[in-house]
């Protein structure tokens, strides 16, 4: 039996997953923010440059290196995703509606009334699952495009990749592409 496509061309599938797992969440400011995070702003920023550079017919070797910058700091930015999640739930600064959260007794009051409620930790298990799952696939994607490097453009961050490798080989139950079939089922039941 085949063991599937390899983690790296799933990458797009797990960041899509990650961001309607998280579009239930509010980190309980009063008001809304009036412009995006900075990290919105770099993703675009990194984007944008990417598109420019493939709009311009730049030099292939350009543009394979910088794909390699981007894909190598995906697997952080979805760390970072974990942590902050992780940091707003453990000190209650996390929220959500009561209804897209799994069920509980002690919330069917705030179901009914469509109250948000604080996210408490096990609340958040779909979240860092999927969390995690995107940044091994990252990461995967981030070794993939260094063995590459040699042939088109160059590797930016060659230390960085070493360290992403090194992370996937920990043990064949955490391999990069080890996403359990229920896991995106499990990340969104709330919403379905």
């Amino acid at each position: 039996q085949s063991p599937g496509p390899p983690a790296w061309s799933r990458v797009p599938d797990s960041w899509r997953l990650l961001q309607a797992t998280l579009l239930r969440f509010d980190d309980g400011s009063r008001y809304a923010a009036p412009c995006a995070s900075a990290l919105t702003w770099q993703a675009l920023a990194l984007h944008h440059t990417l598109a420019t550079l493939v709009a311009n017919r730049e030099p292939i070797d350009q543009v394979a290196t910088a794909m390699r910058y981007v894909a190598n700091q995906l697997p952080t930015i979805a760390e970072c995703v974990e942590t902050a999640v992780v940091e707003w739930t453990g000190s209650g600064r996390l929220f959500a509606k009561a209804r897209a959260l799994p069920r509980s007794e002690e919330r069917v009051s705030a179901c009914i009334a469509d109250r948000a409620v604080i996210v408490r930790p096990p609340e958040i298990g779909p979240v860092l699952l999927v969390a995690r799952a995107t940044q091994r696939q990252s990461a995967a994607l981030a070794v993939e495009l260094d063995r590459s490097a040699g042939h088109v453009g160059r590797q930016p961050q060659p230390n960085l990749v070493r360290a992403l490798a090194a992370t996937l080989h920990v043990g064949p139950s955490r391999r990069a592409n080890h996403l359990p079939d229920h896991a995106p089922a499990a990340a969104l039941a709330p919403l379905l």
